[in-house]
């Protein structure tokens, strides 16, 4: 029997002058839902963009065809069609009930106060390419109706589905466009350059195996890098933090990850992925609103409107229970035509109930019939099988975690290691809520709690307990964030818990901390044996992830 040829990598690591003219010849890619971040380990800022496309329809028969993954009603929707069901309404309810009952809010405030102004609409330019992508996208999308939207990227996985557009090829061939465009005319890293360029891919801490093999292929093959090397979200957070380990808390735009990373390696059996992020406190934001200002009237399930929206959010929303009275707000608001801004005069309660979001039940919408929370579980069969066929829409393979709330013991929390999937210690999970559902989305702090029980040892349950990073750009942004996730926490932790919630340690924005972590780890020595070359993806293919990635594949 022939034996099996064995092959050793031509990379070597560099130090010195070689690694800085390596450094300068690499990038980070972060693909994200909603944003593409994209930098060079030199530079000081990253170059972020609209992950999305806008594409010329083609006609079929005479007429248009319109891809489903552009619907305004799926990327952009309102809460209007559960406003009106009693779960929704009993919610919101207690969730008033809870902030008057929690904050300094005057009895007695003056009127509140709403004006719109915005400027005469500029001529719109005929445009002639076949497709844009990026931020012009959003305004190409919002002014031509001869022209689809497309986010190839949703909740972190890749956009299948089976209307027109929907195939890994045609959602592979968006995100090859959209970041062919980036790197050349944004970075000015032309295809002919490529070729002595290697790029760092950051991956979602719970990855679609198949999403990872097309990302690595649209890279070495299509746009021509010389090498890539592939690593979780966390373990780049947490780099880029500056700390060896840490409970890493990511809120984005569409999905909350949280999950555990110990002396830099990720704890698979920690890691907890949510559908709920920014955009629930946005569609929060618009409702109430709606509901106490009467002259309040952005309808989000417009694009345009919902980005006016996203930035009324950012200036308006804050968790400083400190403040009473009235909160005065100018913003401007973003618009493809015209200048537009917002003067508003609201009550603090007001800017404090759209976070209410992530922390109580009942009060962010999903489809219906639709699983929300997933977990990580490592995929049967060999390494090189990722999913079987092309598939449409497919997730990894999840287990149902339970949803107990723990009692503020101080009876022992760690995990049986013979079974990593279990989780909050038995005496404290009643029988009849032992399983999650996993149609339901589990409450922020409650969900980092479980996230840190799953540790194996009570002194890795200590260690994360002491630093939990919130990351992303859906939480941090808004002040007095972390002070409210911290005394959130502290009522489900054991009494007496060290605890300490951190963010922005280095001072870097929250939503680039794992781009950050990434250049510092393409210049580890370590790093320089996990590069895949397009050479090696050739001739070995998806094996050659598994024995160069940093993680379990």
């Amino acid at each position: 029997m022939p034996r099996a040829k064995k092959y050793v990598t031509k990379l070597q690591p560099v130090t010195g002058d070689d690694l800085e003219d390596q450094l300068s010849r690499t990038v980070i890619i972060h693909p994200g839902s909603r944003y593409l971040r994209i930098l060079r380990p030199s530079d000081t800022e990253a170059v972020v963009q609209s992950h999305c496309i806008a594409r010329k329809q083609r006609l079929t028969n005479g007429q248009a065809s319109v891809s489903r993954a552009s619907s305004s009603s799926e990327v952009f929707r309102s809460l209007d069609s559960v406003a009106s069901t009693t779960d929704f309404k009993q919610a919101a309810a207690s969730a008033e009930t809870w902030l008057k009952g929690n904050s300094k809010e005057e009895k007695t405030l003056g009127r509140t106060y709403c004006s719109f102004d915005a400027k005469e609409s500029e001529e719109t330019t005929p445009v002639t390419k076949e497709y844009v992508v990026g931020n012009e996208a959003l305004d190409v999308g919002a002014l031509h109706s001869n022209f689809v939207l497309s986010w190839p990227i949703r909740y972190g996985h890749f956009n299948l589905h089976d209307g027109p557009g929907g195939s890994r090829s045609a959602v592979a061939t968006d995100i090859e466009n959209i970041w062919d465009w980036v790197l050349t005319n944004e970075l000015g890293i032309t295809r002919k350059l490529r070729g002595s360029h290697r790029a760092v891919l950051v991956i979602p801490d719970i990855y679609n195996r198949e999403d990872v093999r097309s990302l690595v292929e649209i890279l070495l093959t299509n746009l021509d890098f010389f090498a890539v090397f592939v690593v979780l979200e966390n373990v780049a957070s947490m780099f880029g933090a500056c700390i060896p380990s840490a409970c890493v808390v990511d809120v984005g735009a569409e999905k909350t990850v949280v999950s555990c990373v110990d002396d830099g390696i990720s704890l698979a059996e920690t890691r907890l992925l949510m559908h709920c992020g920014g955009d629930d406190i946005t569609r929060l934001t618009n409702w109430y609103l709606q509901q106490k200002v009467r002259s309040f009237n952005l309808k989000i399930a417009s694009m345009t409107d919902w980005f006016k929206m996203d930035a009324i959010k950012k200036a308006l929303v804050h968790f400083d229970f400190t403040q009473s009275g009235s909160n005065d707000i100018d913003v401007g608001l973003p618009s493809p035509d015209r200048e537009e801004s917002l003067v508003m005069k609201l009550p603090h309660d007001f800017c404090r109930f759209p976070g209410l979001a992530l922390f109580q039940e009942g009060l962010v919408s999903f489809p219906p019939n639709t699983q929300q929370t997933f977990t990580f579980q490592y995929y049967p069969g060999s390494y090189d099988d990722v999913s079987g066929t092309e598939g449409r829409a497919k997730r990894p393979a999840t287990k149902k975690p339970t949803t107990a709330k723990p009692e503020n013991t101080e009876a022992d929390t760690t995990i049986n290691p013979e079974n990593i999937f279990d989780t909050i210690p038995e005496n404290n999970i009643p029988e009849e809520k032992a399983d999650l559902d996993t149609m339901k989305i589990m409450k922020l702090h409650e969900a980092i709690y479980w996230s840190i029980s799953r540790c194996a040892t009570e002194e890795q349950q200590k260690r994360m307990l002491k630093n939990i990073l919130v990351v992303g750009g859906g939480l941090v942004l808004f002040p007095g964030a972390l002070d409210f996730l911290t005394k959130r926490l502290e009522e489900v932790v054991p009494a007496g818990t060290d605890l300490n919630v951190i963010t922005n340690s280095r001072e870097i924005p929250g939503d680039l901390h794992a781009v950050k972590g990434a250049s510092v780890m393409a210049a580890l020595e370590t790093v320089q044996y996990l590069w895949i070359t397009k050479e090696e993806w050739i001739r070995t293919g998806i094996k050659i992830i598994r024995e160069k990635s940093s993680f379990g594949w």
